[in-house]
């Protein structure tokens, strides 16, 4: 507390959340699917959505 930097909106903490985990499996969708509780497709339109590829 007490630092003066802008808080992160909902959207870039998704986004960097989604990534991190993203990263962690070596962008294996059916893993990070399954961390992050959702189905691979969802995962794969929140890819989309926030702009996010494999590099």
């Amino acid at each position: 507390m007490g630092e003066d930097r802008p808080l992160k909106t909902l959207r870039e903490v998704r986004r960097e959340h989604i990534l991190r985990i993203l990263e962690q499996t070596k962008w294996d969708l059916e893993e990070a699917s399954r961390i992050l509780r959702v189905s691979p497709a969802f995962l794969k339109r929140e890819l989309r959505h926030y702009g996010l590829r494999k590099k």
